[in-house]
């Protein structure tokens, strides 16, 4: 496994076609599952234009929302509505339609990681076009802000236990190791914890968003006297916590 800077250039095979499957809730819906108010919006929306900006010439946008789509989305994108009762069904709908589409390479990412960048996003599908089977980009926590899958090998995904945080090392077991591209670790925001740490820990231009936010959140604690509306669990909490800091050298995200 290597870093984002080796990676050459051209985006795969002259004639293959690259999908990016958004797989995200609306922005409000997003918003209100995670407890978040409407001062978070930006946080999600940063990644609409990085997205788009490979969209025609070197991949195709798919949004695969969990709700209807009440706002403009980008003009490059096409939406899609999820199908299936489970997160991990949903997911397999939405790879098995592109790829009956036609898609040789499937670039897969949520909304919530703002270090993700388009060279990240193009380092993928160019590695998915050499002798690469599987792109990771791994969080902090165990998870996955990013997959790069070929088309002929997306069966390798089912029955994977998602949002428990071991899906990074449930997928990377399923693949050789010396065809697996791993790309920098990130954060992902997927709650309050992992703002606080995005905020203190990242030097991108998004962590100030995140840390007006977290101001926000504060200021609306200590005004009304109650807390603000935040799913919390302790145990999970607590455990990404300490996931939150890079691990040691030598680890197994780090190999």
């Amino acid at each position: 496994m290597s870093n984002v800077s080796s990676i050459a250039s051209p985006i795969g095979v002259r004639g293959t076609r690259n999908a990016l499957l958004v797989f995200a809730d609306p922005v409000a819906l997003d918003l209100h599952r995670r407890g978040w108010s409407r001062s978070a919006a930006p946080l999600l929306q940063l990644s609409e234009n990085r997205f788009s900006s490979g969209a025609a010439t070197e991949w195709d946008v798919h949004f695969f929302s969990s709700g209807p789509v009440t706002g403009p989305l980008p003009a490059q994108w096409e939406a899609h509505r999820q199908r299936g009762r489970g997160f991990g069904e949903r997911i397999d709908n939405a790879l098995s339609d592109l790829c009956a589409q036609g898609y040789d390479h499937v670039v897969v990412v949520g909304r919530d990681c703002p270090e993700l960048t388009t060279a990240e996003i193009g380092a993928a599908f160019a590695r998915l076009g050499t002798d690469c089977s599987l792109v990771l980009g791994p969080d902090w926590g165990g998870g996955c802000y990013l997959i790069g899958i070929r088309a002929t090998d997306v069966n390798h995904l089912r029955g994977i236990s998602w949002r428990r945080n071991t899906d990074r090392a449930e997928i990377a077991s399923r693949f050789p190791t010396e065809r697996t591209y791993l790309l920098p670790a990130k954060f992902d925001l997927d709650s309050t914890v992992d703002l606080a740490a995005f905020a203190a820990r990242s030097v991108h231009r998004a962590a100030r968003l995140a840390l007006r936010f977290l101001a926000v959140l504060h200021a609306t604690w200590g005004g009304v006297g109650r807390r603000p509306a935040v799913r919390f669990d302790g145990a999970r909490h607590f455990q990404r916590i300490c996931w939150q800091l890079p691990p040691p050298s030598g680890s197994a995200l780090t190999a």
